[in-house]
């Protein structure tokens, strides 16, 4: 039971901590990095600025998480894990390298699913379900904690609403390519 008791405490504290809007990850959004001395500010990191507002262009004008992610692969763009191992040694999380220009059709749509490049702060995107295990799982967005303009923000609200609505359009468009046709 100790385990458990300290296990809560410490969710309590957490919870306290977010409820402040305070950080408590020590994951940052790409685009964004820390000031030095300073954990809970973010500033806009302009060479990865640029990548995150040229995925939600692409994004606006028609391409899939998949297209974007073979187009910046082959134009040998790092991913958001080189690109911090590169400029950001102190943000790398990452224990292997496969293949450092390979974008994944995921880390498109991660970027495109975040409304911290907004200037909004949002805490509490998931929880352990348990506090023996590793597993986690997603809040519900009624659970989430959301801070207003906390930060600057690298894009705007009607370019990430267009990258929304396209992307909406674009999975409909590939549900239906997918379902099979009853004779």
């Amino acid at each position: 039971w100790y385990a458990k008791d300290t296990g809560r405490k410490i969710t309590a504290i957490f919870k306290s901590r977010m409820a402040e809007g305070l950080r408590c990850s020590g994951s940052i959004p790409f685009g964004f990095v820390r000031l030095p001395g300073d954990k809970q500010t973010l500033v806009v990191d302009p060479k990865a600025a640029s990548i995150v507002r040229r995925i939600f262009e692409l994004t606006a004008s028609g391409m899939n998480p998949p297209a974007i992610a073979s187009l910046l692969t082959s134009e040998h763009v790092p991913p958001p894990s080189i690109y911090a191992a590169q400029n950001h040694p102190e943000a790398f999380h990452c224990k292997k390298m496969i293949n450092p220009d390979l974008w994944s059709p995921n880390a498109v749509r991660d970027i495109l699913d975040r409304e911290e490049y907004l200037g909004h702060t949002i805490l509490g995107k998931s929880v352990k379900k348990t506090f023996r295990g590793k597993k986690r799982r997603l809040t519900k967005p009624s659970e989430r904690m959301f801070f207003p303009n906390t930060h600057e923000a690298i894009i705007d609200q009607a370019a990430f609403d267009t990258a929304q609505v396209r992307l909406n359009e674009l999975s409909r468009q590939a549900e239906k390519r997918e379902k099979p046709t009853r004779s």
